[in-house]
């Protein structure tokens, strides 16, 4: 059966490549890249080369550059892999010797012009000795990060090399738990494209992930993990598979790592073992299977597989009784329309640290619509919406704003008839519920793909609150005699709702209830319910973080009956990130009633509580 199936793919990409034998047919060193196309991510040898693979680009590190390295033999790799019809990007990891005799990299680079030209200087070595035209692209190395000053390095080096080489330049940053993203939770750096090795991605984080890459429409390649037992990242069918599918999606070319973790054998080497092998297989099926895919529906963009969140509009400060949402485009990072907010024409929209342009991946008609979900903490009193853009009129080119409630019936709506601004108000009596969405809409007809037709800089939504007079929550008893309330703190509501102990050591952040707190004091908060009918409660929960090292600071959740007499309290001991549980069964028969108060502590030092629950049920 392996026989057969390594026979069968390699038969197949034969055909495939016998096609292509012409040398009029080898695909240019730059053209795009799709994913169809599948690369394996090793040093050179004589299989990556060979041109009766399904493998037609390759990731290949530099080897060093060094100062003073002899490249010639690199470069006859490079053109061997051409004359097979293979793309090709160089991986550079350039090395700097200091007068100490130690090296340093782009990761341990000295923050000054001088360190930073020298690590250009020997990338320079490299490209001047091999041949720069025939490669697809380079990158920075691998795997970076973006603290330590390491994000202002990589924009440096991007800077200094586009100036004196004409390559395409990529970045590449250190995979994570939920994906590493420019712009949504990393920095969008500068590049040409982008190297990804997220390894560790499931659904919905592989998606969320290559969909935001996708919106910069620049090249990206994602690195599929395909070693073996003895690497630290297992091999996951299900993930692999998953991976796939989502590269396959968005159009994603991928590479895969096949290193068996020691020794190291790649799943095509002579000597793998045969778990490697069997893995190998299953990449040379999926590299095969791309060859014959079906170009990428641009519609199917517009579906996720998770629910579009609703966005909490967040209180400006702890006094003021203004709550609102901003969405900065113009940003290096942190724009969330991508993944949280409902999209339709995925395909045409463009956001690279600048405004969300509508800019067509193909010449004719286009729009796209970006829709918030959003709620407010309280009753609106007054609701006020702007977006900052523009509309190119003579691309036929349309924006429009517009508010909808709950219910998805039209409230206001109106079209950019001005340059700039986009402004609507909405009384708060039009609104049921406090939940509503904002959309703007883009339209026109770009003459080609690539032209941009209307852009949105920013969006802000702001609304007038009417603050309850009695800060007591009422709590329903649902059809089962069950009581639960649940509050997510980043909107800061508790600040209007609850009573406070040392509010002057809490630190205003949409993170949740945020406090700094000396040593031997605490920032308590005390909130008060009401019920219909009597309860008794059965369990707190509580959910932050507490920095425990240094002043060991703490969080914790307790119930009283009349908001001081605490009848029962937890904490955190040491260094906390996650939840507080409270059974109350030892007390439950003290905790009875039809009100009761709910006390959040953070104590002595740095700490967040982003969420607290209460459960309980209607005594018989």
């Amino acid at each position: 059966m392996r026989n057969s199936l390594l026979f069968s793919v390699l038969v197949m990409t034969s055909l495939w490549r016998a096609a292509f034998s012409g040398a009029a047919d080898i695909p240019g060193a730059r053209e795009p890249l799709t994913f169809r196309n599948s690369a394996l991510y090793c040093g050179w040898n004589e299989y990556l080369v060979r041109p009766d693979t399904p493998f037609d680009f390759l990731l290949v590190q530099g080897e060093g550059p060094y100062e003073g390295r002899d490249n010639s033999k690199w470069n006859e790799w490079l053109k061997k892999a051409r004359k097979n019809g293979k793309r090709v990007i160089a991986l550079l990891n350039p090395q700097v010797k200091k007068a100490n005799g130690e090296y340093y990299n782009i990761s341990t680079c000295p923050p000054d012009e001088a360190s930073l030209d020298a690590l250009v200087r020997v990338m320079g070595e490299f490209l001047t000795q091999v041949d720069v035209k025939e490669l697809y692209a380079v990158s920075l190395s691998e795997e970076h990060i973006f603290w330590n000053g390491e994000a202002e390095r990589l924009n440096a080096l991007y800077d200094k090399l586009k100036a004196k080489y004409d390559v395409p330049v990529y970045q590449w940053y250190s995979p994570s738990g939920e994906g590493s993203v420019p712009g949504l939770n990393w920095p969008n750096l500068k590049a040409d494209g982008w190297l990804a090795d997220e390894y560790f991605l499931d659904q919905p984080f592989m998606e969320r992930a290559m969909r935001g890459y996708t919106v910069l429409q620049k090249p990206i390649i994602q690195t599929i993990w395909a070693g073996g037992d003895k690497a630290s990242v297992p091999f996951v069918p299900t993930r692999f598979w998953g991976q796939v599918d989502v590269c396959q999606k968005y159009n994603i070319p991928t590479s895969y790592f096949t290193w068996y973790g020691a020794s190291y054998p790649w799943g095509f080497s002579e000597n793998a073992p045969a778990s490697l092998k069997r893995t190998f297989e299953t990449t040379l099926q999926a590299a095969a299977r791309t060859k014959s895919t079906i170009a990428p529906d641009y519609r199917a963009w517009d579906f996720v597989p998770w629910t579009i969140p609703a966005i909490k509009l967040a209180f400006a400060s702890k006094e003021n009784p203004i709550a609102s949402f901003h969405e900065e485009y113009v940003s290096p990072r942190g724009v969330r329309f991508a993944n949280d907010a409902d999209v339709k024409g995925f395909s045409n929209l463009r956001w690279d640290s600048s405004p969300v342009e509508l800019r067509p991946r193909q010449a004719g008609k286009a729009n796209a619509t970006v829709s918030y979900s959003l709620e407010s903490p309280f009753d609106i009193a007054t609701l006020r919406v702007k977006a900052d853009g523009f509309a190119k009129k003579d691309y036929g080119a349309v924006l429009s704003l517009s508010v909808r409630d709950s219910s998805g019936s039209l409230l206001v709506t109106a079209e950019l008839s001005q340059p700039e601004t986009l402004t609507l108000e909405v009384p708060g009596g039009k609104f049921k519920g406090r939940r509503f969405t904002v959309a703007y809409e883009m339209s026109g007809t770009a003459r080609s793909a690539g032209d941009v037709l209307a852009g949105v800089r920013s969006l802000d939504v702001t609304a007038d609150m009417k603050l309850p007079r009695d800060k007591t929550i009422e709590l329903e008893v649902d059809a089962v005699g069950h009581v639960a309330y649940e509050e997510d703190l980043s909107a800061m509501r508790i600040y209007q709702t609850a009573e406070f102990k040392n509010l002057q050591h809490s630190i205003h952040s949409t993170s949740g209830l945020h406090a700094n707190v000396p040593a031997g004091m605490a920032l308590e908060a005390i909130q008060k319910f009401h019920t219909p009918q009597k309860v008794g409660l059965t369990t707190l929960r509580i959910r932050g973080t507490a920095d425990g090292t240094g002043r060991a600071a703490k969080l914790g959740i307790g119930v009283s009956l009349n908001g001081s007499d605490l009848l029962a309290r937890k904490m955190s001991d040491g260094s906390f990130n996650g939840e507080l549980k409270v059974n109350l069964a030892d007390v439950a028969g003290q905790i009875r009633g039809t009100e009761f108060f709910v006390h959040l502590f953070l104590e002595g030092g740095h700490g967040v509580i982003t969420s607290y629950a209460v459960d309980g049920a209607v005594i018989k």
